[in-house]
Parts: structure tokens; C-alpha cells; sequence
């Protein structure tokens, strides 16, 4: 779950270890998401229990908490996309 191979710091080590709140910051500020605390709210529960190693755990969640089923995937990829992760 990194956009530079290079780079120490992955977006795992970020979903895990940041709190909710600068989270949200990130998904705003990078994605655009409008439900940015919603989400980062449920990645702060679900990583309690279970620590994100991949990206489609994130996108798993993304779309368990997307109010609309027909759109899920296109917020998902928008989300991904917005942030630089793939």
C-alpha cells in the first residue's frame, strides 16, 4: 500500500498509526471526500481488530459504509484515485 516504491513511510503505516482525525484531515485535503470523517472514524475502529496490510481492505470498508450501493465501486476508485494510492 504505497504510491513510491522508495518511500519508508506507506499509506498502511498512515491508515494504521494516524488518529481519526488527522485521517479525515488527510482524506479531505488529498481526496476531496466529502464523508472523510465518516470513513476515517470506521478505519479507526476496523484497524483495532484488524490492521490494514492491503488496499482492498480499505476499499472493502469503503464501500461496507458507501450509502449507495449502485456507486460504491466509483467512490472507491474516486478515493483511491484522489489520494495517489492504488
Amino acid at each position: 500500500m504505497r504510491q513510491d516504491q522508495r518511500d519508508r513511510v506507506t499509506a498502511a503505516t498512515i491508515v494504521n498509526e494516524a488518529g481519526a482525525d488527522e485521517l479525515a484531515d488527510i482524506f479531505w485535503k488529498f481526496g476531496g471526500e466529502e464523508r472523510s470523517r465518516q470513513i476515517a472514524r470506521a478505519v479507526a475502529r476496523e484497524r483495532e481488530t484488524h490492521p490494514f496490510q492491503t488496499t482492498r481492505q480499505l476499499a472493502g470498508l469503503i464501500e461496507k459504509i458507501s450509502p449507495r450501493a449502485g456507486r460504491k465501486s466509483i467512490r472507491r476508485r474516486r478515493f483511491f484515485r484522489r489520494c495517489g494510492w492504488r
